[in-house]
């Protein structure tokens, strides 16, 4: 009836395990210990404040598969304990893995949750300064390139040899309509 990581009534095991440690899981964040989170409870806290900074649920949602697919295997690690060659590293196995962009976007999303711990730790000197700083992110291709009115016979020709028909209805009505590719999509 429940997965594996919801208890009865939707308790999750994170806050089990948070108020095993004595943190109470309703308290907001600033009145938490940060010095004391695990990646896991870091993860959640900045979830719960980008709702409160009122941020779009698709980010929210998209920000936390990242985190659930590419960095589960941290969600013990207290956060004292990670280190530059551990970010560094992970941030490496992605790109080869998973490629670059996926990389750059996993770590641009830890660096906000660490820097989310950073400003509300009571004693600065408990958190090592974030370790993401050490991560030389890959260099990413621009995707929303501008097609030049020289170029839009050739880009024309190109999506009319697209062997799927609605792929090239997509980008034609793309074009006549001027809506972002999301969009059109959805």
């Amino acid at each position: 009836m429940f997965g594996t990581s919801h208890l009865a009534n939707g308790v999750t095991h994170d806050v089990i395990r948070m108020i095993k440690r004595g943190i109470d899981p309703n308290a907001p964040y600033a009145e938490q210990k940060a010095e004391g989170w695990t990646v896991s409870v870091l993860l959640d806290e900045y979830a719960a404040d980008m709702r409160q900074r009122h941020c779009s649920e698709r980010s929210i949602e998209d920000v936390l598969a990242r985190r659930k697919r590419y960095l589960s295997s941290w969600k013990n690690l207290p956060l004292t304990n990670l280190t530059r060659s551990m970010v560094r590293a992970k941030h490496q196995e992605l790109s080869e893995k998973r490629g670059k962009v996926t990389a750059n976007h996993t770590m641009r999303d830890f660096r906000a949750d660490y820097n989310l711990a950073l400003r509300v730790v009571d004693n600065p000197d408990l958190l090592p300064d974030n370790p993401v700083k050490a991560v030389t992110f890959n260099k990413e291709r621009r995707k929303n390139a501008v097609i030049h009115p020289d170029d839009l016979l050739a880009w024309w020709q190109k999506i009319q040899t697209l062997p799927n028909p609605r792929r090239r209805l997509m980008h034609e009505l793309g074009l006549y309509s001027g809506l972002r590719p999301g969009n059109l999509v959805a």
